[in-house]
C-alpha cells in the first residue's frame, strides 16, 4: 500500500520531465489498445508486423504532436496523421480508417 502511495504521490505533484516520460511510455499503451479495439470492431485484418509499424510510428508521432505543437494545430495534425497510417500503413479503404479515427474517442475517453 505504501508503494501505491509513494507512485501517487509522485505522479500528483508537478515534476514536469517524470510526467512527460510516462506520457511518452503510455502513448504506446494508448496506441496499441486503440488499434486493438478498432481493428476488432471493424473487422480489420491486419499482419502483426503490420500493427508493430502502426504502433510504433503512432506512439511517437502523437506524444511529438501533442508536446511540441500548440492544442488545435497538434490535435488536427495527429487526426491526420493516424488517418494516414491507418489507410496506407493497415491497407484499409478510406471509410474504415474515417471510421476507426471516430471509433477511439467514444470508447477511450481522453
Amino acid at each position: 500500500m505504501e508503494v501505491f502511495q509513494t507512485i501517487w504521490n509522485a505522479m500528483t505533484t508537478q515534476n514536469e520531465i517524470a510526467l512527460t516520460i510516462c506520457f511518452f511510455l503510455l502513448s504506446f499503451v494508448e496506441a496499441m489498445v486503440g488499434m486493438q479495439l478498432f481493428t476488432t470492431i471493424l473487422n480489420i485484418d491486419a499482419s502483426k508486423k503490420s500493427k508493430i509499424i502502426y504502433v510504433l510510428f503512432i506512439a511517437p508521432t502523437s506524444a511529438i504532436c501533442r508536446l511540441l505543437i500548440p492544442d488545435p494545430y497538434g490535435i488536427f495534425i495527429n487526426i491526420v496523421l493516424t488517418l494516414l497510417s491507418i489507410k496506407f500503413i493497415l491497407k484499409v479503404p478510406l471509410l474504415k480508417s474515417l471510421l476507426a479515427i471516430f471509433i477511439n474517442p467514444i470508447f477511450i475517453p481522453q
